[in-house]
């Protein structure tokens, strides 16, 4: 499953489309970055999700999916949040640690714990979602439906932003399609 930031929402402006000001935005770049970062505050300052003022809401709709009955492992963003805390000795994570510690990850590393669940921009993140298909009483559409509306209804995600991907996907059409001919 693929989550996108709000349409309309850039990097120098603040959820309403106005420019942000204050503490909201990055006042001048710190002598430690370098061309990797594309603003001035590294990656926290110009990603919608990847910021300490997201992880909640990263971590809800990480929650939601887990609380189907017939999901089974989730992993996200928030999978790598949580290990993130760990190190950090149960601190919250604040966007320098955050910043800091996504600049200085060999690439190897980062490129498997956050690759996997966060575009590069930090614009769009992605859940791999395990779904029970041996246990009986799954209906493919029923869980894609009730994911949809949830992540609408519930977490106030725009349909837009939301894509459902993957084999459970391709799965259920190839069903459906069997069904209709």
């Amino acid at each position: 499953m693929i989550v996108d930031a709000p349409a309309g929402t850039r990097p120098d402006t603040g959820d309403d489309g106005k420019e942000a000001s204050g503490e909201d935005r990055c006042v001048a770049a710190a002598p430690f970055m370098t061309d990797r970062d594309t603003g001035s505050g590294g990656i926290t300052a110009h990603s919608y999700w990847f910021n300490s003022y997201r992880f909640d809401r990263v971590a809800a709709i990480h929650a939601s999916l887990e609380a189907f009955k017939t999901t089974g492992k989730v992993l996200s963003l928030e999978t790598t949040a949580y290990l993130l805390q760990q190190l950090n000795q149960q601190k919250p994570l604040d966007n320098f640690f955050l910043s800091i510690l996504y600049k200085q990850l060999p690439d190897a590393l980062r490129e498997q714990l956050f690759e996997p669940y966060l575009s590069p921009d930090g614009d769009q993140l992605r859940f791999a979602v395990r779904v029970f298909e041996t246990g009986g009483g799954l209906d493919r559409d029923e869980q894609l439906v009730g994911i949809r509306r949830q992540l609408v209804q519930n977490l106030e995600i725009a349909p837009a932003q939301l894509h459902l991907t993957g084999m459970l996907v391709l799965y259920n059409n190839m069903l459906h399609s069997l069904f209709c001919s």
